[in-house]
């Protein structure tokens, strides 16, 4: 049920008799369910508090931009890595309009993180540590890259975000 896009998770779960919905395997499936249509584009993001580099307590709204990307990602990930340079030529095409890419780290060793901070010359994004597990607690999700980007109300425009389309996606809609 994680693993499943909205529209088909809903698909498989309509097609379940009602005294399946309702037996414990029917609620956790409705519950994913919830989730995913709570953190579906158009809804605001919740908002969450990670670590900055300087060992600071960090919200979310706190950063202020005319649109943000949010990248989880970690040092150790091969297809994060991949995705820096798109990452980067967001940055380099909109940060000059109010466009921040907010980096949220799940490296479990802090060195890790912060020598992969250098080595990619991150040190322009606003760069955060995830530490309290908001990847997984926040936004149901273990895999990563998990690319979002968010217009200045919190709402999510995208999700899933991956190669060209980080900087297509986010070029169009601050162009809006």
């Amino acid at each position: 049920a994680e693993r499943l896009p909205l529209d088909e998770l809903k698909k498989r779960f309509g097609l379940l008799s009602a005294e399946l919905q309702q037996n414990a395997l029917g609620k956790a499936i409705n519950e994913q369910i919830c989730k995913k249509e709570a953190l579906a584009a158009g809804q605001v993001a919740p908002d969450f508090t990670v670590q900055n580099a300087e060992g600071k307590s960090f919200t979310l709204y706190s950063i202020k931009a005319k649109m943000k990307i949010i990248d989880f990602w970690a040092s150790w990930c091969g297809p994060c890595i991949g995705e820096m340079p798109n990452v980067h030529k967001a940055y380099d095409l909109l940060h000059d309009e109010a466009f921040e890419v907010v980096s949220i780290s799940t490296d479990r060793k802090e060195a890790d993180w912060r020598n992969a901070l250098k080595e990619k010359q991150m040190e322009h994004f606003v760069n955060l540590r995830d530490t309290k597990d908001v990847l997984h607690e926040v936004f149901n999700r273990e895999a990563i890259p998990f690319i979002l980007l968010l217009d200045p109300q919190g709402r999510i425009v995208a999700k899933e975000l991956r190669g060209e389309n980080i900087y297509k996606v986010a070029v169009e809609s601050m162009n809006k």
